[in-house]
């Protein structure tokens, strides 16, 4: 598995999460359709969230993470990273996500070492059958006479970093086929760029149906989030700034963050 691709790894330093009080529509746009609770796309399996490059998809990610987390939603997540070899291909996809399901069920963890001491090279074999085998069959035998409720949410961020066009297409199958054909409600959050290949298999019958489609575009309010990023900065500065003393009661002034933050016309 990959250590670095979970939301959480110690590997990298500062990660990207949003800003408190920051994205917090888009957010909770998240976590309720996660929860089932959004009415007009409760029955869409796989939301895709993308925008531009440094539009904040990686940050929203996280701190989807976190929340869903925090709620006992949060099933696995991996993050991709086109410049880390152990994450920027999807051979390590599968073990990563069922590495995160048999820490949070002993029975699962259970069935999956069975499966590996029984079949030891599960791990060269496609995508379909590593899910099959690893995660939707040892969930299926551990929560068929469980009460125990399945963690819907499975986020995979970056899928453009994974440098194989080919296996960011084949995940997404892999995805679809998961959750159209198991009996388990797992939901799955990508996040990327809107490459033209990842959008055109985003675009076709069998997707779209499943598809809620999120862009990070002006809807959310970007300019508001950025005024707040800047003025909590701002305030910071003012009050742990080794010259603090010097900066002006009245810095920054409003004129000073109109300019910062409003886009011209």
């Amino acid at each position: 598995m990959a250590p670095n691709a979970l939301h959480d790894s110690g590997h990298i330093v500062d990660p990207p999460k949003c800003h408190p009080g920051t994205r917090v529509a888009i957010i909770r746009t998240v976590v309720e359709w996660t929860a089932g609770l959004d009415k007009a796309n409760r029955d869409k399996l796989i939301t895709w969230l993308t925008g531009a490059a440094g539009a904040g998809k990686s940050a929203i990610g996280r701190t989807v993470c976190e929340r869903c987390a925090e709620e006992g939603t949060l099933l696995a997540s991996f993050f991709f990273g086109s410049n880390d070899q152990t994450r920027n291909h999807s051979r390590s996809l599968v073990a990563t996500i069922a590495y995160q399901i048999c820490a949070i069920s002993p029975g699962v963890r259970r069935a999956v070492s069975d499966f590996i001491e029984y079949d030891p090279l599960i791990f060269t074999r496609s995508l379909r059958a590593q899910f099959s085998s690893l995660i939707i069959g040892p969930l299926l035998a551990n929560y068929a006479n469980s009460p125990q409720k399945v963690p819907p949410l499975i986020v995979v961020d970056g899928l453009d970093e994974c440098l194989d066009k080919a296996s960011q297409r084949d995940i997404l199958e892999t995805f679809l086929w998961v959750m159209t054909s198991s009996p388990i409600p797992i939901r799955v959050l990508v996040c990327s760029r809107p490459e033209s290949h990842i959008a055109a298999k985003f675009s076709t019958v069998k997707m779209s149906t499943a598809l809620f489609k999120i862009f990070l575009g002006d809807e959310y309010s970007p300019d508001n989030d950025i005024r707040l990023y800047l003025c909590d900065h701002f305030r910071s500065l003012c009050e742990e700034h080794i010259f603090k003393s010097s900066i002006p009661p009245s810095w920054p002034t409003k004129e000073h963050q109109d300019q910062l933050c409003v886009r011209p016309t």
